[in-house]
């Protein structure tokens, strides 16, 4: 795929070589981004357009190759899901309920800058943090 995409640079009139003309293109296939292109902003507008469409298609590839790959893998959109979910809003209310119980506890004059480590690391342990 690299080779073939590797041909409108060839052919260009930028004058790349063969080397210089396959890293482009597997560059824009593995969406690096990678460039050897000293000037972009004087680059033909079909090359541009090449070069866009290499990494459209590079990034498509991975979509696909992912969507094949996780039914293999015995891996579905729910594992995912529990995967990447970050919502904590369940422990957050007993948590800071705890937290408040336990400061509630301490009258506010002995809390002062000096003990407030050793309040931080008490609480830690009492939630196993």
């Amino acid at each position: 795929i690299a080779i073939f995409g590797a041909l409108p640079f060839i052919f260009s009139t930028m004058n790349l070589t063969v080397t210089d003309s396959f890293f482009e293109s597997m560059s824009g296939i593995t969406t690096t981004g990678s460039t050897i292109i000293a000037n972009l902003e004087e680059t033909p507008k079909a090359i541009l357009l090449w070069r866009a469409l290499l990494q459209w298609l590079g990034g498509i590839g991975i979509i696909v190759m992912a969507i094949t790959l996780m039914p293999i893998m015995n891996v579905g959109g729910m594992q995912l899901f529990r995967i990447s979910n970050n919502d904590s809003s369940e422990k957050i209310l007993p948590k800071s309920k705890e937290l408040d119980s336990y400061y509630s506890t301490y009258d506010r004059k002995e809390i002062s800058y000096e003990a407030l480590p050793k309040i931080i690391k008490t609480t830690l342990n009492q939630l196993d943090l």
